[in-house]
């Protein structure tokens, strides 16, 4: 049976935790989606679509373009955070203030840039850790439990 519309939609708030411990709600962002609808301020597009594309800034040869370029990926980091946390609502200017954990800020970042989906203490954003499948598949042969070494341990 299909899952109905509704359902469908309110699987795209994920509750995380986060490394310090902090359980967050998020949104993966679709980065192309808000390049093109402009909401990514014009300021960042470069840096946007160089991280979207997985370019390493670092590659960039011109030391001044390159310090441009990470002062980019500071400011797009912080606006991927805003973009993502739904609850508790954190602004760019939070995290580029350090109000929030920088371990949780990336670990945000990794998420939104879909370089993760397994939350800090392992749970799958959609709940597949708990189908047999897609352990097999991912080589999750036992349970996350035992990963987290909360049985037996």
């Amino acid at each position: 049976m299909a899952t109905s519309k509704s359902k469908w939609k309110a699987a795209k708030t994920h509750e995380v935790t986060l490394p310090s411990g902090a359980e967050v709600k998020i949104e993966l962002p679709d980065l192309a989606r808000m390049i093109k609808g402009g909401q990514v301020p014009n300021e960042l597009l470069d840096v946007a679509t160089k991280v979207g594309a997985g370019q390493a800034i670092e590659a960039e040869k011109d030391v001044e373009k390159r310090k441009e370029l990470l002062s980019q990926a500071s400011d797009f980091n912080a606006f991927l955070v805003e973009s993502s946390v739904v609850e508790p609502k954190v602004t760019a200017a939070e995290v580029l203030a350090g109000e929030i954990p920088a371990e949780d800020a990336d670990y945000i970042v990794q998420l939104a840039l879909r370089r993760t989906d397994f939350d800090a203490v392992g749970k799958h954003l959609g709940g597949l850790d708990k189908v047999d499948s897609f352990r097999k598949i991912r080589g999750l042969d036992t349970s996350i439990e035992d990963l987290l070494g909360t049985q037996g341990g």
